[in-house]
């Protein structure tokens, strides 16, 4: 089953970086807890708030993008590291950074995203270590 969890967040993540801006992997009542990556950060229930959440977070870039560095599978969760870049539309700046994200899939649907500012975070918060 973890295998599948695996493609199942990694096909999310490939659709989403095409464009195609579904949320068809996350279950109605899914969680996206950005508190560890920005001070402003809250837990966004369901998918109109995670929907408005990635809207308005790349609305404020003006060449945003990500790849996906590694996708490793641990165990009930998968942990997701990937580049995100993006020159802000405000200031101009060009900004690179990794991410590491620990996404919970129960019956074959996206359940759970915790995104953390330092991957290493986002590993040990899943069991593993670099």
């Amino acid at each position: 089953m973890s295998e599948e969890n695996v493609e199942i967040v990694r096909r999310s993540y490939e659709a989403f970086m095409r464009g195609e801006g579904t949320l068809s992997a996350y279950s109605p009542d899914a969680e996206w807890d950005d508190t560890r990556f920005r001070p402003e950060g809250r837990v966004h229930r369901g998918r109109a708030e995670i929907a408005e959440l990635v809207r308005t977070w790349v609305g404020t870039w003006t060449d945003y993008s990500i790849e996906l560095e590694r996708v490793v599978d641990a165990g009930d969760r998968v942990v997701v590291i990937y580049e995100e870049r993006g020159t802000g539309k405000g200031s101009g700046l060009e900004v690179t950074t990794e991410v590491g994200v620990v996404v919970t899939v129960d019956g074959g649907q996206i359940t759970r995203t915790v995104v953390y500012s330092d991957p290493t975070e986002a590993l040990e918060a899943a069991g593993l270590s670099e």
